[in-house]
């Protein structure tokens, strides 16, 4: 893992459609746990 980068993963949405996604950093105490945090995706 490379200090300050992380992993991302795509997000897809139907085209015309809205969502918003919020990070959930996987981090405990400080310290990271993976290059890969976790998203919640809404319909906006």
């Amino acid at each position: 893992m490379i200090d300050g980068l992380v992993s991302i993963d795509h997000i897809a949405v139907p085209r015309g459609s809205s969502a918003v996604a919020t990070r959930i950093e996987a981090s405990y105490d400080g310290k990271r746990l993976s290059d890969h945090d976790a998203y919640v995706v809404a319909s906006a």
